[in-house]
């Protein structure tokens, strides 16, 4: 409809605040998601009207083994020698790219 404007606020449902960090930031969920340290809904329902929290336990990790991704410097020196060489390879393949 022309003309008309849709105003609308989102923000943080109260009874969830005690599991907020599980969720990324900016995070947008619904009642049928399935949200970490929620009890999901037994049957149809939206599970945000009356969350019930999973209770915490403790846990522990053997031989635990994290991979990290090259640092930012590693990566750009990588993305540069690989641009540069597609570079190359156009001129060689195409000397009309060699300007």
């Amino acid at each position: 409809m022309e003309g008309t404007q849709l105003l609308y606020s989102l923000q943080p449902h109260s009874a969830l605040r005690p599991i907020m960090h599980l969720l990324p930031p900016n995070f947008l969920v619904s009642g049928h998601d399935l949200i970490p340290g929620v009890v999901p809904p037994t049957d149809n329902t939206d599970a945000l009207r009356r969350p019930r929290l999973l209770p915490e336990f403790p846990c522990v990790l053997d031989r635990v083994c994290v991979s990290l991704a090259p640092s930012m410097e590693v990566f750009e020196a990588n993305l540069l020698q690989m641009l540069n060489n597609d570079r190359l390879n156009m001129v060689i393949q195409h000397p009309l790219f060699s300007s």
